[in-house]
């Protein structure tokens, strides 16, 4: 797995986390598989749409990026809001990234270990 992140406008990923696997591709949103026989992509998940009915918080002026998010998270500090997600959660991106960062020093592929 290899893993590239920006934050340039003008970079073709928009400033997203990118995540480049031996059988798909997390971006944007959206896991997409690769078919070794058309080399073409399709979206298999499309984490927009399954997240869309968790609740937003409301009343937060949308000024930049991670208003909303920052706000929610201020929330939970304060004891008003639970966390929409979990430690574990937390952890599997931490683990996802680790595998990124050692596929990309040792130029292999590195499975994610999720056994914690």
């Amino acid at each position: 797995m290899i893993a590239a992140a920006g934050n340039r406008g003008s970079a073709p990923t928009g400033g997203r986390l990118v995540m480049y696997g031996t059988e798909g591709t997390l971006w944007g949103g959206r896991l997409y598989r690769n078919d070794p026989v058309t080399h073409r992509s399709a979206v298999v998940r499309d984490f927009h749409e399954e997240f869309r009915p968790q609740p937003r918080v409301q009343g937060t002026r949308q000024v930049q990026h991670w208003a909303e998010q920052c706000s929610h998270f201020l929330d939970c500090i304060e004891g008003k809001a639970e966390p929409l997600t979990s430690v574990v959660d937390g952890a599997r991106i931490v683990a996802a990234l680790c595998a990124a960062i050692a596929s990309a020093t040792s130029g292999q592929p590195v499975d994610v270990d999720n056994e914690f």
